[in-house]
């Protein structure tokens, strides 16, 4: 089944255990200056590679990344 998490602590807690297969980040073309930062705690290195990108009328895009093994 697929789960999607938004909170960047949870995200970090699936990264670390390994049970994140697939990200999809967004891209939203508006510069905040400030905000939660979302890979802050991983503690280690993954790896991703793009598979797949859809573009917004907005603008936004949003990019598909798979984990690869290591």
């Amino acid at each position: 089944k697929d789960l999607f998490a938004g909170s960047p602590g949870l995200i970090a807690a699936l990264t670390d255990m390994n049970l994140i297969d697939e990200y999809q980040l967004c891209f939203i073309p508006v510069i905040l200056g400030s905000g939660l930062i979302l890979f802050q705690n991983i503690s280690h290195k993954v790896d991703l590679k793009l598979f797949k990108t859809k573009t917004f009328k907005n603008g936004a895009v949003i990019h598909y990344y798979k984990r690869l093994e290591n």
